[in-house]
């Protein structure tokens, strides 16, 4: 399973998935590799005891909470912001990982992100896919892109007690 992108050449003999640019399947990867962008700009501006949860959709994007004794505030959605561009911007490649939860586990442990690992712990029978960007560790379910490249457009903001990550259209 290869999640390919139009700037790579392909040396070998393969089969390609082609995923159609207007797919719910494509919106959904890039949801994920924004809230991927998301999360890791929020890990480099933010002390570790403060931590963002993606809660629940909310029209065209999702709601994300700030935890740990810090009140958000509009500055703090606006340096998320800048530092989601300075990802984007240095196009960051996305490294799918296929570990054991065994592996995985001391992983999180160490970035303090007790709810990954609760949720790992139920998928002891399968190897887990996490993605890495930089010294950045995150679990989906879905695939995410493989470049922080490929989000060309969002909008966050701030809505105490924390913000909400808006999508394009679709169509």
């Amino acid at each position: 399973e290869i999640f390919v992108s139009p700037n790579k050449e392909i040396k070998e003999n393969c089969i390609l998935d082609v995923i159609a640019i207007e797919s719910l399947e494509r919106f959904r990867i890039y949801q994920d590799t924004a809230l991927f962008i998301l999360m890791k700009a929020f890990h480099q501006i933010m002390p570790e005891n403060i931590k963002l949860v993606v809660e629940h959709s909310v029209g065209d994007g999702v709601f994300c909470e700030i935890f740990g004794g810090h009140q958000a505030t509009e500055e703090d959605a606006e340096r998320l912001e800048k530092a989601m561009w300075h990802i984007i911007e240095e196009s960051l490649p996305i490294i799918k990982e296929k570990l054991e939860v065994n592996d995985v586990i001391p992983i999180f442990e160490r970035f303090h992100r007790k709810f990954v690992i609760k949720n790992l712990k139920h998928q002891f029978d399968k190897p887990n896919c996490i993605y890495k960007c930089g010294d950045y560790y995150d679990h989906f379910l879905n695939p995410i892109a493989e470049n922080s490249s490929v989000i060309r457009s969002f909008d966050l903001v701030y809505h105490a007690p924390g913000v909400i990550l808006r999508f394009p259209k679709i169509g």
